[in-house]
């Protein structure tokens, strides 16, 4: 069984492909850790190549000043090799620091580009776990384990090579075990691929079941479905748990075959070795510089396993990441900006799931500075509709053009320019009030924020705080009531300036007593441009220039607020409701 992901993973063409690219550009800092990373090796060599010649004058029976000379030549050897593997670590940690600060920086534009709806059918679980998860098993490999695999194969090959040039015919013993490495390391490979990929994606699974969980706790409570949910919670970390122990599994295995793999050529230098000193065909000191070698190998070799293992996991989280770029629709190249401000949709239709619209056939035409409200029960398609409009969701079929132009055509700046929404979801980044703002406009001095607060009715709260507009809000901030965020959220608008802005309900979590006065004020903010408000509460449609009625994804009714009111339809219905009651009627959908 597969888990299903709704963002992509990019197959392994692709992501050796973005790896090549990575070295690529930084060839100049790889070369300098491979020159430094040789060198310290070499380093490492000439001791047990020193030691060897001193056993073989030793044999000899050299006394006096020569043995000197090699003792000091060995220590020497050790202290050059010492600050070689200093210098090589450093470089080796600047270096993983920099390409994981640009691949983190990659990664978090890519997903930032994402259309909003891709991000919400891919699940909060599957983001969080490539943005915490992938990215910290990317991190690990390129900040320590890139450098220690180069050490590990210039290790093997160097060594190999100086064995060869001390005692070419002991030296065919280093490689003894190479055979039973490479075939237990191919085998590893092809198992762990799918196994890792498998590990990634039931983690983001089970992370995606448990923060819905939480996020609709107060729904499972009152549905009563505590029970159920701890089952699939359950189910979900007993999945993950079953796919994590599968690469563990390929471990127990790898692990011993190849440890056997280069543990055997001492063995084997040591008889054959012996052998060959008897026959006089090598001497002791060859023997004990080749056996110097191999053993002096053990850690590089440790380390070079541990994290080719780890590599597969980094290889197969970094594919995981480089698949968010790839989620979108292909970026239109066209270039159009919009001519004018008329906004136009022609037998508009959507649909979540294949062959069921929630939006049938809508046409509307809204001209420059006319104030529409969209009205309807809960599941009307309000909301969707006003998604299409700011170019979060394009339609199944049918046009949404402005200025002349396909929204969808439109370059991501130039639309932000022309059409903005603001919902009754309101984000607070973690900074200071000022900095929140500034995200509307960023070049906005204080006089400008302070004009903008007062456009929405939040100058007189903000100054009542103790730092005013430097008050430091989000994570470990001053906590906001959800009014006075949306009204922050209002504001950043207002410095944006658009020429067309969907509300979806953005003052839904304003006071009754205060909500037609924010709303007034938007709109003389606003005055000249187009506003389409989703309106939660039907007293909002009042003053609109047109109500545009909707009931299953279809516009029954438009019209000014006093026509419809009298017409005696869904709009006479719906109002009559909302007078009765206005606590009941909600219009979100």
């Amino acid at each position: 069984m597969t888990v299903p992901t709704t963002l992509p993973v990019a197959d392994y063409p692709t992501t050796w492909r973005e790896i090549r690219g990575l070295l690529r550009e930084h060839r100049r800092p790889v070369a300098l850790l491979l020159a430094l990373n040789a060198a310290a090796v070499l380093a490492g060599l000439a001791a047990p190549f020193l030691l060897g010649l001193l056993v073989n004058d030793v044999v000899a029976g050299e006394t006096g000043t020569r043995l000197d000379w090699s003792a000091g030549l060995i220590a020497t050897s050790v202290a050059v090799h010492a600050v070689l593997i200093w210098l090589t670590s450093r470089h080796a940690f600047v270096f993983g620091e920099k390409v994981f600060a640009q691949l983190r920086e990659r990664f978090a534009h890519r997903l930032l580009e994402l259309p909003l709806n891709v991000v919400e059918r891919a699940g909060t679980g599957d983001v969080v776990s490539r943005t915490t998860r992938d990215i910290n098993a990317v991190s690990d490999f390129v900040r320590t384990g890139f450098p220690e695999v180069l050490v590990g194969l210039l290790s093997v090959t160097f060594t190999f090579g100086a064995a060869l040039l001390v005692n070419w015919k002991v030296a065919l013993c280093v490689g003894i075990g190479l055979p039973l490495i490479a075939l237990s390391t191919r085998w590893f490979t092809r198992q762990g691929r799918t196994a890792f990929e498998r590990e990634l994606a039931t983690a983001a699974a089970m992370n995606t079941t448990i923060i819905e969980t939480v996020q609709g706790a107060r729904t499972v409570d009152a549905l009563d479905r505590v029970d159920s949910r701890k089952r699939t919670m359950l189910s979900a970390i007993r999945t993950a748990r079953k796919a994590e122990s599968v690469p563990l599994r390929l471990r127990t295995i790898w692990f011993p075959i190849v440890q056997v793999g280069y543990e055997l050529p001492l063995v084997a230098v040591l008889v054959f070795g012996g052998w060959l000193v008897t026959q006089g065909q090598a001497g002791i000191g060859e023997v004990a510089t080749i056996a110097l070698f191999v053993r002096q190998m053990v850690t590089p070799m440790d380390d070079l396993i541990y994290w080719y293992g780890e590599a597969q996991l980094g290889l197969a989280a970094f594919a995981r990441i480089i698949g968010v770029g790839r989620a979108g629709p292909e970026p239109d190249t066209s270039g159009a900006v919009p001519s004018g401000s008329e906004l136009v949709l022609r037998d508009v239709r959507f649909a979540y799931r294949e062959n069921r619209d929630v939006i049938r056939s809508v046409s509307l035409t809204v001209d420059p500075g006319e104030r529409i409200a969209v009205v309807g029960m809960s599941g009307a398609g309000k909301s969707t509709l006003g998604l299409m409009i700011a170019g979060v969701y394009r339609p199944r079929s049918g046009s949404i053009r402005y200025g002349g132009v396909e929204v969808s055509s439109i370059p991501s700046e130039a639309l932000r320019e022309n059409i903005a929404m603001i919902t009754q979801d309101t984000h607070l980044f973690a900074g200071s009030i000022a900095d929140n703002l500034r995200l509307g406009r960023p070049d906005a001095d204080d006089a400008a924020l302070r004009a903008a607060l007062a456009t929405v009715g939040a100058a007189g709260w903000i100054d009542a705080l103790d730092d005013g507009l430097s008050t430091e809000v989000g994570e470990d901030g001053a906590e906001l009531a959800p009014a006075q965020a949306q009204q922050l959220a209002l504001a950043r608008i207002v410095l944006r300036d658009p020429r067309v802005l969907v509300l979806d309900e953005a003052t839904s979590l304003v006071s009754a007593d205060s909500v037609r006065g924010v709303e007034r004020s938007v709109a003389g903010a606003l005055e000249g441009r187009t506003v389409i408000a989703i309106a939660h509460r039907l007293g909002s449609a009042v003053d609109a220039d047109r109500v545009v009625v909707m009931h299953d994804g279809e516009i029954v009714e438009v019209g000014p607020h006093t026509d419809l009111v009298s017409a005696g339809g869904p709009y006479t219905r719906l109002w009559n409701s909302y007078q009765e009651n206005p606590e009941v009627l909600h219009a979100d959908g």
